[in-house]
């Protein structure tokens, strides 16, 4: 798995990759504008699940974590990599800005999948949308 890293991102440290949870990022990289770009790898809890079923469990969830997140491109079916995926965007606020936006994909490889999310606020989109563009997933 490999992306391509814009000039002003750097990646997780040691102790903030212990912090991000579990299973920690395969790739997490910040900006100083609070901007977040995230790949965690996880198996399938149903190994018949598509992208969008995997998508549609985690969003609510995902709502939640973000101040005053609403729906912004609703759930639907893509490729990334080359790979069946699914994406949905939210807006959200940030530090009462209002500006945040987030992209969610899941992409399903073999009996596993990645979540990806690139969040962060309207000047940073343009990075975020190239990292994305710029993923490469091996089989």
């Amino acid at each position: 798995m490999s992306v391509i890293q814009p000039a002003g991102w750097r990646p997780l440290t040691r102790s903030e990759l212990a912090a991000a949870g579990d299973p920690p990022p395969l790739i997490a990289l910040v900006r100083q504008d609070t901007a977040s770009f995230q790949i965690v790898k996880s198996p399938l809890a149903q190994r018949e699940w598509t992208p969008m079923q995997v998508a549609g469990a985690s969003m609510p969830l995902l709502l939640l974590q973000f101040q005053g997140a609403a729906v912004e491109t609703p759930l639907h079916e893509t490729t990334l990599a080359n790979l069946p995926a699914a994406e949905w965007t939210a807006t959200y606020t940030i530090s009462k800005r209002g500006d945040g936006r987030a992209r969610m994909i899941c992409v399903l490889n073999g009996d596993s999948y990645y979540a990806i999310a690139a969040s962060g606020p309207a000047a940073a989109q343009a990075d975020l949308d190239a990292m994305v563009k710029s993923l490469m997933i091996g089989k």
